[in-house]
């Protein structure tokens, strides 16, 4: 019988090469790609399959009705949300055994862990009403019992292992948040944007209820993160003056300390259009640099040039496209431009260094605008990474999803001018 692994497209090739690394007499097939269809019949003959969660979802009619060995999830995050397409086909999967990699099993919320318990034994934790009474809500209200009984039933089925588990030779990392003061105009424009958002969110829950206004939370959260991150993302009219970004100067100062020390960089952005201004940053500044987003098609070539000692410097990287799957331990330095409360993805980014085959230390840097929405994303952030060890490790310190109070918070106070008390 086959085995089925099921993986993020990123690391398709990646699984094919450790494969035929390890376990050079198996046969592999990689279940990808518009001619997949012309190689059906090597499904049942191979013994490892290797497709990605996008094919899963679309080909599952075909897949449901092969019977596999094992069925692995790598990534397993990725059906977090039990009620989606991937997750339903991930259930659907006929297998003998079943198994989970990841990272962080509880990236948002605790309800992370019961939707992949979900595909590895259905009905285990209940469903998923059940779940929520027994566990979630006693959990979020400070239930250290409720907590410890969630843990316990869960531990024989997790293997888990920490990297200083499994690699004590691994060298320190170092991480520093770096506190950026706005400029007067762009301060003025936050406080103007956070003034504007405060009032247009009150409006829609009065209107409609929190859960009905998530979206509109989303949007005016993101505005208030643009101005942070950089004024001229907010796309505002060509009439209207845009204010230089107090972040991008910080940056540009950082990363010619960096380089001129002879460092190796992973710059990580999940603003697109950042990206873009970063790369102009470093074209003017006559840096070397390698770029890694969602359109990236030499994704190994960029990252085997990197990885020479020769290579460019700077690897300017997509959160999203390049936060796992890689390898770029001839860096030794690690800079979030712009923060996001879920630490967990800036965790996993940050390990495309440290990890096995680092022999360097490695600093890590999150720039954060000070006093701003993003300084407060920073400090939920640390929150979530309660919940996530108090379900699955020694803590009791529970934890809360991100709640109305939160929101509140995070739009609480406007921005200081840091020249007004001299």
């Amino acid at each position: 019988m086959p085995s089925l692994i099921v993986c993020p497209t990123s690391v398709l090739s990646v699984w094919y090469q450790e494969i035929k690394k390890w376990a050079p007499s198996m046969t592999v097939l990689v279940w990808h790609g518009p001619d997949r269809g012309e190689h059906a019949r090597l499904l049942k003959q191979v013994d490892v399959v290797v497709t990605s969660y996008t094919i899963l979802r679309r080909d599952i009619d075909d897949l449901s009705k092969i019977r596999f060995r094992y069925g692995l999830l790598d990534e397993a995050q990725y059906i977090k949300n039990w009620n989606t397409g991937t997750a339903k086909s991930a259930r659907k999967l006929k297998t003998d055994h079943r198994l989970a990699l990841t990272g962080t099993p509880v990236e948002n919320h605790i309800i992370d862990l019961w939707a992949i318990f979900d595909f590895l034994a259905p009905g285990f934790l209940g469903k998923m009403t059940e779940f929520q009474k027994n566990y979630v809500k006693p959990i979020e209200d400070g239930d250290v019992e409720a907590l410890d009984t969630l843990r316990t039933r869960v531990r024989p089925f997790i293997m888990r292992r920490r990297k200083e588990d499994v690699a004590s030779e691994l060298p320190a990392k170092t991480e520093q948040t770096l506190y950026v003061q706005f400029n007067r105009p762009q301060l003025a424009l936050y406080n103007k944007i956070l003034k504007a958002a405060k009032t247009e969110i009150q409006g829609r829950i009065t209107d409609h209820g929190v859960e009905k206004s998530q979206i509109k939370i989303l949007a005016a959260l993101t505005r208030l993160r643009q101005v942070c991150t950089d004024p001229n993302l907010l796309g505002l009219p060509e009439s209207q003056v845009v204010p230089p970004s107090a972040k991008l100067e910080a940056f540009e100062a950082l990363i010619g300390d960096l380089i001129g020390a002879g460092r190796k960089v992973l710059v990580f952005s999940q603003f697109v259009s950042m990206q873009k201004i970063i790369a102009a940053k470093l074209e003017e500044m006559d840096i070397e640099f390698l770029w890694l987003h969602g359109g990236t098609k030499n994704r190994a070539e960029l990252v085997e040039r990197f990885q020479k000692s020769e290579g460019p410097p700077v690897f300017l990287i997509s959160l999203k496209a390049g936060g796992s799957g890689l390898t770029l331990t001839e860096a030794d330095t690690v800079i979030h431009y712009d923060p996001w409360w879920n630490p967990a993805v800036e965790d996993q980014a940050t390990d495309r260094v440290h990890r096995i085959g680092q022999e360097k230390p490695v600093f890590v840097y999150r720039l954060v605008m000070e006093d701003t929405v993003e300084q407060k994303m920073v400090e939920l952030g640390q929150e979530k990474r309660r919940v996530a060890e108090s379900a699955l490790g020694r803590d009791t310190t529970t934890g809360k999803k991100l709640t109305m109070e939160d929101v509140e918070r995070l739009l609480d106070t406007p921005a200081t001018d840091p020249w007004q008390e001299l």
